[in-house]
């Protein structure tokens, strides 16, 4: 799978990619008055995963939805506005609702959040308290292997990183069986059941994201995240992303600081 293509699969990508860089992180101060210990962090990270879905060719204009728990007593989450594409989705524009319905931050925009969005990411927020972030889209791959009934698919995580592994691996093994299922279902050849001994195997290699050979531990999708980051600094999207590690690079002095 291409992790950036810029030729539009039946969407509007080359309309998009074509409009001018909007910064990501449109908040100002190391720390806004109005938000929680860790919420501008969270604002800029979300924010900066709708911008890689779009530049992924995922987007379906100012449809589906991608939320994130905001840590705290209350059950409040972040959600796109209704009406905003993902290549100007901001921090700041980024609505805060409760498992209600009720609207607490509305952010920057005008907008307001999406019936249907809300019904789906509450339903699991409430009901998964273990789920930080929720992926809701419609590719054509996904809607084809009917995951969700012709509606797509959901991938969660306990971390915005770790939804956004899901959903990329997810992806890429539905593209991978439209594309075989062209040479006819007969020629398909089934891979079969390795058994308990291989799928505690792949469990257990997939419990976290690796170690690298300094001995630093990532969690699942983590060390895929920061360099999709790097990307977007690079390309002068302004993520305020805090990373790990430093950039390998950057543009025009741009920072990926808050």
């Amino acid at each position: 799978m291409e992790l950036f293509p810029w030729q539009s699969r039946g969407g509007l990508g080359n309309f998009v990619t074509a409009s001018s860089v909007v910064p990501v992180n449109d908040l100002k101060g190391p720390k806004p008055s109005s938000y929680a210990d860790g919420e501008t962090q969270l604002r800029c990270k979300l924010a900066a995963l709708y911008r890689v879905v779009e530049l992924c060719g995922w987007s379906h204009g100012i449809y589906n939805h991608i939320s994130a728990r905001v840590d705290g007593k209350d059950e409040f989450f972040l959600l796109n506005p209704f009406g905003m594409m993902y290549s100007e989705l901001t921090a700041s524009a980024l609505i805060k609702v409760d498992l209600d319905g009720k609207v607490i931050d509305k952010g920057s925009s005008p907008y307001s959040v999406n019936q249907a969005g809300w019904t789906l990411h509450s339903a699991i927020h409430g009901g998964r308290p273990d789920v930080k972030c929720i992926i809701h889209l419609h590719p054509p791959s996904a809607v084809a292997v009917m995951m969700l009934r012709n509606h797509g698919i959901v991938a969660c995580g306990e971390t915005i990183e770790e939804a956004f592994y899901y959903m990329f691996n997810a992806l890429a093994a539905c593209e991978q069986q439209v594309k075989a299922m062209q040479a006819g279902l007969d020629n398909l050849l089934i891979p079969k059941d390795g058994g308990p001994v291989t799928q505690n195997h792949l469990l257990a290699e997939q419990s976290v994201g690796g170690t690298d050979s300094q001995g630093t531990k990532w969690g699942r999708g983590e060390l895929e995240f920061e360099a999709l980051m790097r990307a977007l600094e690079n390309m002068g999207y302004r993520t305020g992303y805090e990373f790990r590690l430093l950039p390998v690079a950057k543009k025009n002095g741009t920072s990926s600081t808050v």
